[in-house]
């Protein structure tokens, strides 16, 4: 019975940071979603400070212009978002489980199944996703070149 109440302790505790995953998902999408829309549409106007301006100095600095910022951007909204589904199914099936109480059930063996395989697809798939989209929407705008994912 120990082991048991141990796992029902892990299984809280993957909730929690399924939950977790899934906000700062959903923040990482939310953000993408501004960035897009400020380096994507805005003048740069916003944040100056004397002759700066936030456009001018990730131009100087990095070589970069905005449009090729958005781009980037767009594919990492569609990783964003692909993470947070997958937070959500972790955290469906965490919650499964302490409703059956043990981990050794048939339902909770399939749903397992189906978090394993969505683990390894879905990051896999909305990479592939956010290049293309990324790369298209590099063409569209014309930019010579993104900005490097290193992460």
């Amino acid at each position: 019975m120990k082991s048991l109440h141990t796992i029902q302790k892990l299984s809280k505790l993957g909730e929690i940071l399924s939950k977790t995953a899934f906000i700062f998902a959903v923040i990482g999408c939310c953000g993408c979603i501004a960035g897009m829309l400020s380096m994507g549409f805005g003048n740069g106007e916003l944040l100056r400070i004397g002759a700066i301006t936030l456009h001018g100095l990730i131009y100087e600095k990095y070589g970069y212009n905005g449009r090729s910022i958005a781009a980037t951007l767009s594919g990492s909204l569609l990783v964003c978002a692909g993470e947070a589904a997958l937070a959500k199914f972790a955290e469906s099936y965490f919650r499964n489980e302490q409703k059956a109480e043990t981990p050794f059930t048939s339902a909770g063996a399939k749903e397992l199944l189906r978090l394993g395989i969505l683990t390894i697809a879905v990051p896999t798939g909305c990479a592939m996703a956010g290049s293309i989209a990324e790369g298209i929407l590099a063409g569209f705008m014309q930019v010579e070149n993104t900005v490097e994912n290193t992460g």
